[in-house]
């Protein structure tokens, strides 16, 4: 596999062919938001624990206990701190959820060049990065998410929203309850509409780490693919490694075939910008996408296309 600084996108290629259609779905982790200061999955459970030492409600030993019996269990850490003081959990919540300003600045457009190159936008974050691109009645979350949402222009916060803590998806329970199709029918309907529809929309996973791609295994072990659709290519996944990590990235995506040939990894270098790299990947891609639509507006050169090779 080759890596570079910035991967190239053909202009053929699924991605392209997507984005011109109108189907193509950045689905965005905390990789991104963390270019602005906020915290990891990881590290915001971590620093709600020690705030939760400092309010005088856990003790300095167990809050040291909590870290060290439950590191890489972030949800089993919230699901422990909500239940002990749920006011106190959601103020923490909130205050490591902000981004920082001197942060901000080093990339204040990253969300307009994520915005030119998507059509519909999904995210398991909850902060509010991202609502200023957005007219409050589209971005969706809870109840208002079911198997119609995915539209053009549509903001999908498949966790919650930081200002309706009733929304969040973070504890156990609450995941459990979220992904049960009996108890969340509308959720399942949204992942089935997502990956398992006829229409062949593309989703590409960005600012997501291997260990926070649970949406995987919901995808792979509960919804269920036929072995036709899991041989198309529909998922990517941006990854970093190191320029030289060539047989890494083979590796990695050994793991990846586990749900089947559809999960392409697509890697950029971080040698010299390290993790920060996404964000100059994100801009080169959105001039491409802008040039590329200017090209062929609407996508209606390709519309034009696929309708006369249907009747040939």
């Amino acid at each position: 596999m080759n890596i570079d600084l910035i991967p190239e996108l053909g202009k053929n290629s699924p991605i392209c062919n997507a984005a011109l259609e109108d189907k193509l779905i950045i689905f965005y982790g905390a990789g991104i938001s963390h270019l602005w200061g906020c915290e990891r999955w990881q590290s915001l459970c971590l620093r709600v624990v020690d705030a939760f030492h400092e309010k005088e409600l856990i003790s300095y030993k167990d809050a040291a206990a909590l870290k060290e019996s439950f590191v890489g269990q972030p949800r089993k850490l919230l699901t422990i701190l909500k239940q002990k003081d749920n006011n106190e959990y959601v103020i923490q919540m909130k205050r490591f959820l902000k981004y920082e300003e001197p942060r901000k600045a080093k990339c204040p457009d990253l969300f307009k060049r994520l915005r030119d190159i998507g059509s519909t936008f999904i995210t398991t974050n909850i902060d509010k990065c991202f609502l200023d691109e957005f007219p409050e009645a589209d971005v969706l979350y809870g109840r208002k998410i079911n198997g119609s949402s995915i539209k053009k222009d549509k903001l999908i916060m498949l966790h919650g929203h930081e200002d309706y803590p009733d929304s969040w998806i973070m504890t156990i329970d609450e995941y459990i309850n979220h992904y049960d199709a009996s108890k969340s029918p509308n959720i399942k309907d949204f992942l089935c509409s997502l990956f398992n529809s006829d229409d062949k929309k593309v989703v590409v996973f960005i600012g997501y780490g291997l260990g926070e791609l649970e949406i995987l295994d919901y995808l792979h072990f509960k919804i269920g693919i036929t072995e036709q659709q899991r041989l198309v290519e529909r998922l990517f996944l941006l990854r970093p490694y190191f320029l030289n990590d060539n047989s890494f990235a083979d590796l990695e995506q050994i793991y990846f075939r586990s749900f089947g040939n559809s999960v392409q990894i697509i890697p950029y270098g971080i040698n010299e910008s390290g993790f920060r790299q996404i964000y100059h990947v994100l801009c080169s891609w959105a001039e491409f996408m802008r040039n590329l639509k200017s090209e062929a507006p609407d996508g209606v050169f390709l519309k034009n296309l696929k309708l006369l090779e249907d009747n040939l």
